[in-house]
């Protein structure tokens, strides 16, 4: 009988231990761990979680590190991660963020998240500088003197002007010239990118 006695005591001391420490592991879990934060681009934050989660009434809350606080839209929710959209974000910033109505799957009590991400500087696009005719002129020159082996002080007749090739604005070059090595006189024409001075098309045939 005593046996029984102390094998029901302890069974019942057990089942006490496992239910105050199964209740403090559950409430200890109730929080999800963060997997990963990543910024997708327009506003848009994608949270993924450790293991699986519940939702109650989920609310994403997002403040700047001054303190100012910034409307934040849910835009998906699943078992494992969420999407938030941020509204009036400024670029090459950091933010603050906080989930409320969460918790890991198999707890109990929501409660929160708090993380943080970035939003990237917007890159500055630079715009190419446009082409003098000047300039144009010089590289339509040297590109002859190079490639046709043009002498340069018998140039005549040179004309440049602006016009269209195949979609881009370019400076026509032309004139005529007299090539080392080679009788008579060549009329040489050139397309010069207007905004790189890129050589798009060159002529050279005799006069």
């Amino acid at each position: 009988m005593k046996t029984k006695k102390t094998v029901l005591r302890l069974i019942a001391i057990m089942s006490m231990v496992v239910m105050m420490f199964g209740s403090s592991l559950s409430v200890f879990a109730a929080t999800p761990s963060l997997e990963e934060v990543e910024y997708d681009g327009a506003g848009k934050v994608e949270v993924e979680f450790y293991g699986k989660v519940n939702w109650k009434a989920p609310k994403v809350t997002v403040k700047d590190t001054q303190g100012r606080t910034y409307t934040a839209t849910i835009i998906k929710k699943d078992n494992d991660d969420i999407s938030f959209r941020v509204k009036n974000y400024k670029a090459g910033t950091r933010y603050n963020f906080t989930i409320s109505g969460v918790k890991t799957k198999g707890t109990s009590g929501f409660g929160t998240v708090k993380g943080t991400f970035s939003i990237p500087a917007a890159k500055k696009v630079v715009k190419p500088q446009a082409i003098t005719a000047n300039k144009a002129k010089t590289a339509a020159i040297n590109s002859a003197v190079t490639t046709y082996k043009v002498n340069k002080n018998t140039i005549r007749d040179f004309d440049i002007e602006k016009d269209t090739y195949r979609g881009k604005k370019v400076w026509e070059v032309s004139f005529e010239a007299k090539r080392t090595g080679k009788t008579g006189w060549f009329e040489v024409e050139y397309k010069i990118d207007a905004a790189t001075g890129k050589v798009l098309y060159k002529q050279i045939e005799r006069d």
